[in-house]
């Protein structure tokens, strides 16, 4: 009976000491077309040309082969930064696949995204991408 109870107490008490996980959370204003358009620093087309783990830091460094710019010039190539996991924001990129991306940094080597950007997989008919043709200089 007493290890019964000794079980029942060491259950309770770890569900009071469990800490809930915290989950990536967006402002809802900077999912807005306008919004993301005009604070990224940098908006792309670039199809992924290789993804690394940054283990050090719980990030991955993205390379991305540009295709267009907007707001201002890219080399051919970039190097960005996200996150390593969603819960953390990151944006999950997959090999070869081509994006429309809104990242922010410095200068263009040190931009990053997430997934609290408007950053997603190209498509036909892409409504943001006629919304940066039509608002932003591209180069």
């Amino acid at each position: 009976m007493f290890k019964l109870q000794y079980i029942f107490f060491v259950v309770i008490i770890s569900l009071f000491l469990l800490q809930p996980a915290v989950a990536c959370e967006c402002d809802l204003e900077v999912l807005e077309i306008e919004y993301a358009a005009e604070h990224a620093d940098v908006v792309f087309i670039g199809m992924v040309h290789s993804i690394e783990d940054l283990e050090e830091n719980g990030r991955k460094k993205v390379t991305f082969r540009i295709m267009k710019s907007w707001k201002k010039p890219l080399p051919y190539f970039i190097h960005m930064t996200t996150a390593a996991e969603e819960v953390d924001c990151g944006f999950l990129f997959n090999l070869f696949d081509t994006y429309l991306v809104f990242a922010s940094g410095a200068d263009d080597k040190e931009l990053s995204t997430g997934i609290c950007t408007r950053t997603h997989l190209l498509h036909d008919e892409d409504e943001d991408l006629k919304y940066v043709h039509s608002v932003l200089k591209g180069y």
